[in-house]
């Protein structure tokens, strides 16, 4: 299943268009107009167990702290990976452990990502 094109996601509330600049066997790669926000959507297929991920990054610029009047790309990135068998798990049934995941994160206004983040196990 093809996903749609341009995706849109909204970093610190700025929605940010991303165009599919290439697309591969098993796995697609969109990127925002400026080359700073870019996102992979990527499928593995194995005899008993698939994996599948989805990754953004987004790289800026910013001055380098040991030369300020230098600048220096960095990157972040977030991967989204899951192992599932071949059979067993409906997709609705996948579905609804990633929204799990996802809502524990985002609860008590971001408390767990907070704390993740921050290096809390």
């Amino acid at each position: 299943m093809a996903v749609s094109d341009p995706i849109t996601v909204t970093i610190s509330g700025s929605a940010i268009p991303l165009a599919r600049i290439s697309t591969g066997a098993n796995q697609s790669l969109y990127q925002s107009g400026d080359s700073l926000v870019a996102m992979k959507i990527a499928s593995t297929y194995g005899k008993t167990r698939y994996n599948r991920v989805v990754s953004l990054e987004q790289t800026k610029i910013s001055p380098d702290p040991f030369r300020p009047a230098e600048n220096q790309r960095n990157s972040f990135k977030v991967n989204v990976t899951t192992n599932e068998p071949t059979t067993g798990f409906t997709i609705a049934e996948r579905v609804a452990v990633i929204d799990a995941i996802v809502a524990a994160l985002q609860a008590s206004t971001k408390l767990l990502m907070t704390k993740w983040q921050g290096g809390e196990n």
